[in-house]
């Protein structure tokens, strides 16, 4: 093999290894092994419709030749190590796509059930305060035997317990009022859970997006470490080369195995925060550079119209109810008793007996002792902490707000600067020590040096748009994660 050949040789691998710009994704079904070698580095970017899993043909295992020519004998590491395809039954389903996964979450998610089960609680709650005690019905007796007059008095009587200066309707106005904030708290619940989904859901989406990048970078290594073998052949290459090209390909595989094992975690999160674990897993299909654009004021609007702000107000005008209602407990309670008895005692006139007669008895509480004066401090205490749990979720709201827009803020000017500045720099440069490789004007480390940076600006440009991602959704999301927690509602007013 001519030195020339060596060269263009090595041209080769090393247009193997071009990446398209970061914001361009391989389409479904595209297959980097039929390509034409080189061709990806001139293939202008597409629209970052967010790959489905690479649909690689990666070797199964990797060759196992001679890295010392000079010592046949010598193999350094283990022979025929095996590269690791843990997604292969995922590739031959269907892509799902964002929406997908928040229906079968609203459907599903249990805590939504959790949510309206406490609204439906709370409802029976201010529905039973506003019911009227039931009725004592009974039997009463005066004189059975009569004594020498065989008289005596029996009969049935009826006892009902009226609450005055509306007792029953303020209770179950407080009741109301707790189940409204349930109400509240349902559709927050729901809100979160779509956040949590569509959380994980863009993470998922990175990850899946980072396993492409890691096959990209696998299969240009086990090209570059064939082609050393070659070289080597030729006496073009030593032993150190081979190795040092093995171990950046060993690398390689390691983080390819990494990343599918990282997709798999973040497939197992979106699948618990749908409500179904056992759901199989399939590849997704979004656009992971399409992250919302929020202005300045998007913290303000995120702390303002929080779904938990407004679950807090609403738990606060209930505590407030609760004071009104154990105020009107401390007025007396009226007691209505009326019967008929059939009287024996005779009646000297005619001999007979008096018969029927009737009883009425009306009794009233009177609040001398007992005012219901420790309920209504415990309500006042109550109000006085939810409405001072009002201002501290204020604080803590606005404050989450304005870190996580600072957070969204950074990672937008990284993914532009990745996307406008760097790769676009880091890919031409990589070209140029190509070509120059190609033309025996620069060394074949240099283009090796070009290509991990290049790599290596990909994999942080992925990352820089889930951080936005995450960012954008809390705050377009009133700052609500955990597709799995249930909101909290504070302890301080809660009523059983």
């Amino acid at each position: 093999m001519s030195r020339a050949h060596t060269y263009l040789l090595f041209g080769v691998v090393a247009g193997c290894a071009a990446l398209p710009m970061s914001g361009q994704t391989d389409m479904p079904g595209m297959d980097h092994s039929s390509m034409t070698m080189g061709e990806t580095a001139d293939r202008k970017p597409q629209a970052n419709s967010a790959v489905p899993l690479p649909p690689t043909k990666t070797p199964q295992r990797l060759p196992s030749t001679l890295q010392e020519q000079e010592h046949p004998q010598q193999q350094t590491g283990s022979p025929h190590a095996a590269v690791p395809d843990l997604l292969a039954d995922v590739r031959t389903r269907t892509p799902q796509a964002l929406l997908f996964f928040v229906q079968k979450a609203l459907a599903t998610n249990p805590t939504i059930r959790i949510a309206a089960a406490q609204v439906s609680r709370l409802e029976g709650n201010a529905r039973q305060e506003g019911l009227w005690s039931n009725p004592e019905v009974g039997y009463e007796a005066d004189h059975i035997r009569g004594g020498s007059y065989h008289g005596g008095e029996q009969g049935g009587y009826v006892q009902q317990t009226v609450p005055l200066a509306g007792q029953r309707s303020s209770a179950s106005a407080a009741g109301r009022a707790y189940a409204k904030a349930a109400t509240a708290a349902l559709d927050a619940q729901k809100e979160q859970v779509k956040s949590g989904v569509e959380q994980a859901f863009y993470a998922a989406l990175a990850m899946q997006q980072q396993v492409q990048v890691r096959a990209n970078l696998m299969r240009v290594t086990m090209d570059a470490a064939e082609t050393a073998h070659q070289l080597a052949n030729v006496g073009q290459a030593d032993a150190p080369d081979i190795l040092q090209s093995e171990v950046e390909r060993e690398e390689a595989v390691l983080d390819y195995a990494t990343a599918q094992r990282e997709y798999r975690k973040a497939f197992a999160l979106l699948a618990a925060v749908s409500g179904d674990n056992r759901m199989p897993m399939t590849p997704l299909l979004g656009d992971l550079a399409a992250v919302p654009q929020l202005t300045d004021d998007a913290a303000e609007h995120a702390a303002e119209s929080s779904p938990t702000m407004q679950v807090t107000r609403q738990r606060a005008t209930a505590a407030e109810a609760a004071v009104r209602a154990a105020r009107r407990q401390q007025m007396p309670q009226l007691t209505l008793h009326a019967g008929l008895q059939q009287s024996n005692e005779p009646l000297e006139s005619t001999g007979g007996r008096v018969g029927l007669v009737g009883v009425a008895q009306a009794g009233i509480t009177l609040p001398l002792w007992n005012r219901n004066q420790g309920a209504v401090e415990a309500a006042k205490s109550a109000a006085v902490m939810s409405d001072s749990e009002v201002a501290r979720t204020d604080l803590q709201l606005r404050l989450q707000a304005e870190q996580t827009l600072q957070d969204y803020s950074t990672a937008q000017l990284a993914v532009q600067r990745y996307r406008d500045e760097l790769l676009p720099r880091a890919e031409r440069a990589y070209e140029l020590y190509r070509e120059k490789y190609a033309t025996m004007a620069a060394a074949y480390p240099q283009v090796l040096v070009s290509q991990r940076t290049l790599f290596q600006l990909q994999v942080e440009y992925v990352r820089a748009l889930n951080q936005a991602w995450q960012s954008a959704i809390l705050l377009q999301h009133g700052l609500l994660h955990g597709g799995l927690d249930v909101m909290e509602m504070g302890t301080a007013n809660s009523r059983e």
